[in-house]
């Protein structure tokens, strides 16, 4: 038991030594702090844990999460209009409030990546050069061609309002998509999907190599955090904040290390399971549900359809 002048907390602010600056955290300690994030949001003990355990969404039957899902995905892929993608993204932000999900979280891993790339890549679609239209911007208007050597170029370059329309709905779709992907894997443990696709009907061979794609990624990682950890337990100038060469060359060094074990890691496994009896069905865990796994994917359709069908009536977008 300890003392109680030890479990006291400090009678004031604690004082910072002077004339001392915080050392920056060095090139290890950076990578080895995003290999525990990964692991985190992988073995679900992150920020997400809470809505993995208690939202409706994550007791909810993973079937229907995952038939729901595909729906959703489906009608925004459907989808030709921003203003209809824009109302299915707003219904992912939703429910993610619904279930206790963090929503900043969501936004920023949604957004802050692929969906820009998207928006790089559609960025010339724009232009009147790949999708003519009415003029939003005009770049430049010499009224007549310009030569440069062997490339003609037009005389006249604007930004479309057609161009424009067709990179927003590009980049929304990306985005929405994204965003119930992440709803499902935040709600729903890595077993349950693959019991979800498998009463899709897909094939076993396939959900056999994404259970175990994923198993293994986790291993090596962990693998990783514990080269990591060992290393900057030792003392030295790669544990220490002495510049980034010394431990991005242990970096590298741990990743051919890692590739090694790997390779004899899949061997040791595939045999062991071989000799347990292994013919290609993975079978998997399921606690019993007295849920309705219907329910899910009616509503998804429901909404997906009338998402879809009020662009293409009369009267619709």
């Amino acid at each position: 038991m300890l003392p109680e002048w030890l479990t006291r907390p400090p009678a004031g602010p604690v004082p910072r030594p002077a004339g001392r600056r915080v050392r920056r955290r060095s090139f290890l300690a950076a990578t080895l702090a995003a290999v525990q994030a990964f692991l985190a949001d992988a073995l679900g003990s992150g920020p997400v844990e809470g809505g993995r355990d208690g939202g409706w969404l994550a007791r909810a039957d993973p079937r229907g999460k995952v038939t729901g899902v595909l729906l959703l995905l489906l009608a925004a892929a459907l989808a030709r209009e921003a203003r209809t993608l824009l109302a299915l993204h707003l219904l992912a932000v939703a429910l993610a409030l619904s279930t206790g999900l963090p929503v900043g979280r969501l936004l920023r891993r949604v957004w802050i990546g692929i969906p820009l790339l998207t928006a790089a890549i559609a960025l010339p679609a724009t232009l009147s050069w790949v999708r003519p239209g009415e003029p939003l911007l005009w770049l430049w208007r010499v009224g007549e061609e310009v030569r440069l050597g062997p490339l003609a170029l037009p005389g006249e370059l604007a930004v479309t309002r057609q161009g424009v329309q067709g990179a927003l709905v590009l980049v929304l779709r990306t985005g929405t998509s994204l965003g119930y992907l992440f709803l499902l894997t935040w709600t729903t443990r890595f077993s349950g999907i693959c019991r979800g696709l498998r009463a899709l009907g897909v094939p076993p061979l396939f959900v056999a190599i994404l259970a175990m794609t994923h198993r293994y990624l986790v291993v090596l990682v962990q693998l990783l955090e514990e080269l990591f950890t060992a290393r900057r337990a030792r003392p030295g100038a790669v544990a220490g904040a002495a510049g980034a060469r010394p431990g991005q060359a242990f970096v590298a060094g741990a990743i051919g290390v890692l590739l090694h074990r790997s390779e004899v890691l899949t061997r040791e496994v595939h045999e062991a399971m071989v000799a347990r009896g292994f013919r290609g069905e993975v079978r998997l865990y399921a606690r019993p549900d007295r849920s309705r796994p219907w329910l899910l994917p009616l509503l998804a359709g429901l909404v997906g359809a009338a998402a879809v069908l009020s662009e293409r009536l009369p009267g619709g977008g």
